[in-house]
């Protein structure tokens, strides 16, 4: 199985209220890096939150939360909510993975004006090739 230290993202998982086994950390760790690893360029942190709330009228719900900070500063939070914990992990991993995919597409796509004006005069140069300087 690969590490996800390999990526170089940084990863922590949080719980409040919820008891998981010693294991469960690195491979929900795995499972984020491995879902968002075509991201990693974009990606300087994932903080990933697990929480068992009471909803209304005493029901246990599971909360998952999914925070990612861009390497452009800013943030992507995905919250989802589901009575049991992997239901709510997984819709949260993919909801958070079509977010970050759309915003890393925008900004791609919306440079700063002094970028694409550095980018264009590099591929157009008006020097003639053989003149000499």
């Amino acid at each position: 199985m690969q590490q996800p230290t390999s990526s170089p993202m940084i990863v922590s998982v949080h719980t409040h209220h919820i008891a998981l086994p010693p294991h469960a950390g690195l491979r929900l760790k795995t499972r984020v890096v491995r879902t968002l690893n075509r991201f990693a360029d974009g990606i300087a942190q994932l903080e990933l939150t697990l929480k068992d709330t009471t909803g209304r009228r005493g029901q246990r719900d599971k909360l998952c939360m999914l925070k990612a900070k861009l390497a452009n500063g800013r943030q992507i939070i995905v919250i989802d909510r589901s009575a049991k914990l992997p239901k709510a992990f997984v819709s949260c991993l993919r909801r958070s993975r079509a977010l970050i995919a759309r915003e890393l597409k925008r900004r791609r796509r919306h440079r700063h004006p002094d970028q694409k004006r550095l980018a264009a005069t590099a591929a157009f140069s008006t020097e003639p090739q053989g003149a000499p300087a």
